[in-house]
């Protein structure tokens, strides 16, 4: 509030110092034009000469007047009151100017106080504000790993009643096959006492079977609605865990003879080399969006989305060698890779790093590779589907697991010779 009282005042007063100064310049201007006029010879024949040196003179009649009246003006004759006058009429000028030019600066400083408050309380406020934004997403993180947390439970509670089920199942399926045989071995043994038994005997084993087979027909029907309760369960624990699973993309990939390039060579010069084949297979995977990476000492397991990026990935790296080679890495014996690529359903949860997953689909992956020429790629046939033409796949005489194998070879594994079948 008080900013604005002091700018509404500075603001009031230079207006009316400007239109003080602009009489003050008018006036001084009319003097020294009626004066200028009055040396004109015979300027009264000229009416608007003769007005403008009047209205002057009019003007400073009652100044003048009081002037002669009250102060010592004349001095031999001469009139120094109009050059009084003028003098003043300039020195009030100076005054005012002065005045307005202390008022400006006043109107400057006082307009940068305010926006210095201004910034002031906007940058607190953004600061509010910053503080309010991450107390929101850390709020929400926390709330997302809770809840991740808390899916985790219950794959894991799940997880454990579904072995609960299965522990109960078989020990159901052998309480009652022992009952079984224990009832068949009764059976046997009252069947042979009642050939030797008399009548009333007969008669009262016959009872004790009907009771028997009456408790047996209880029992069967309660342990097959037991049963069906544990196969529901069973079925419904199933089906939650294959709701986590994802279609995913792997890719595995080794360097060849990694110790035997380190023999010999320099530890310095040998990690420095390594370093960089990291920052170069690096690049690739961050090109074509990897979603998880473990590393080996010398070689990687990644997962991708799709089966496309798996490819163009490795097949990046692969061909990126050549240029690597000669260029960057400074050992005598060049970088060579296996790879090898297959797909599936896995169960995915992003808290839980490749190494700790496990899948029969990870395992045949890594059999891949390990069967997998140097610098060359393995993929299984259901991987890699129709586009064998598309990502220049051959097949190969070769089973890895069970399934038929692809295979692309790099530029410089053109010379190699192909490896024989090999059946796992």
């Amino acid at each position: 509030m008080g900013y604005w009282i002091r700018k509404i005042i500075l603001r009031t007063l230079d207006i009316a110092s400007m239109l003080l100064s602009k009489v003050l310049i008018a006036g001084i201007g009319l003097f020294f034009a009626g004066v200028g006029i009055s040396l004109i010879p015979h300027f009264e024949t000229y009416s608007a000469l003769k007005k403008v040196v009047l209205f002057d003179a009019k003007l400073r009649a009652p100044l003048m007047k009081w002037m002669h009246a009250n102060l010592p003006f004349k001095f031999e004759g001469f009139d120094a009151a109009p050059w009084i006058y003028i003098t003043t009429l300039f020195l009030t000028l100076v005054v005012i100017e002065f005045y307005r030019d202390r008022n400006f600066e006043q109107r400057e400083v006082l307009s940068m106080k305010r926006k210095t408050e201004i910034e002031k309380k906007n940058a607190v406020k953004q600061k509010l504000d910053k503080q309010k934004k991450l107390k929101a997403e850390l709020a929400m993180l926390e709330a997302q790993a809770a809840a991740r947390d808390a899916e985790r439970e219950k794959i894991r509670k799940e997880q454990e009643a579904l072995y609960k089920v299965q522990r109960d199942a078989i020990a159901a399926a052998q309480r009652a096959s022992q009952e079984r045989s224990a009832r068949e071995r009764a059976e046997r043994g009252a069947e042979a006492l009642v050939r030797d038994a008399s009548p009333d005997k007969q008669a009262l084993e016959a009872a004790k079977r009907e009771a028997a087979e009456a408790e047996k027909a209880a029992t069967d029907e309660s342990a097959a609605s037991k049963r069906e309760e544990l196969m529901e369960l069973l079925a419904q624990t199933k089906k939650s865990l294959d709701e986590q699973k994802r279609n995913l993309a792997f890719l595995a990939m080794d360097v060849v003879n990694s110790t035997g390039m380190k023999q010999g060579e320099d530890p310095a010069i040998a990690a420095r080399d390594f370093r960089q084949y990291k920052k170069h297979v690096m690049s690739a995977l961050q090109k074509h969006g990897y979603l998880k990476l473990a590393w080996t000492p010398d070689g990687q397991m990644i997962c991708f989305s799709t089966v496309e990026a798996a490819i163009k990935a490795g097949q990046d790296v692969l061909s990126g060698l050549e240029t690597f080679n000669r260029e960057i890495k400074a050992m005598k014996m060049d970088f060579r890779l296996r790879a090898g690529i297959n797909a599936g359903r896995v169960l995915y949860d992003e808290d839980i790093p490749m190494e700790e997953m496990s899948d029969r689909v990870i395992d045949i992956t890594g059999h891949m590779q390990k069967y997998a020429p140097a610098d060359s790629i393995f993929i299984s046939a259901e991987a890699l589907g129709d586009r064998a033409v598309e990502f220049k796949f051959a097949p190969v005489e070769k089973v890895v697991d069970g399934c038929k194998v692809f295979c692309w070879k790099a530029p410089s594994a053109e010379d190699d010779p192909k490896p024989d079948a090999v059946a796992a």
